[in-house]
């Protein structure tokens, strides 16, 4: 799906978007204006079929909410080096359940407390 250049510059919230999207393998979000976005909760949640997602461009500094962004889809890289969660005052279950995910780029700004993620050896 390619949605980049998409003007969202007014949108607050993603809540739910792209949520129980079984043919959503992948998406395209470059050039999206985040930068007035609070709520990235369900973004992608249960979304199996996605794979990867370039989300270097979301600004994510006045997120709040990012409560299961990625739960349960079947992401399997994910580069968050570039967020910040500094805001963010619900981030459960965010990674629970990403069984596929098996690289993640972290950033200074990243909290993974109670995201729900397993390391798994």
């Amino acid at each position: 799906m390619d949605v980049h250049n998409l003007d969202i510059s007014k949108n607050i919230g993603f809540g739910g978007w792209f949520t129980n999207n079984p043919k959503l393998t992948s998406i395209n979000v470059e050039g999206w204006n985040t930068s007035h976005s609070t709520v990235f909760a369900n973004m992608f949640f249960n979304s199996q079929a996605l794979a990867g997602v370039d989300l270097s461009s979301f600004d994510t500094s006045q997120a709040t909410d990012m409560h299961s962004m990625f739960q349960h889809s079947g992401i399997r890289t994910l580069d968050l080096s570039k967020f910040d969660m500094s805001a963010a005052t619900n981030i459960s279950d965010m990674l629970q359940g990403t069984n596929h995910l098996w690289q993640i780029k972290l950033g200074p700004k990243v909290n993974l407390t109670g995201t729900g993620l397993r390391i798994r050896q």
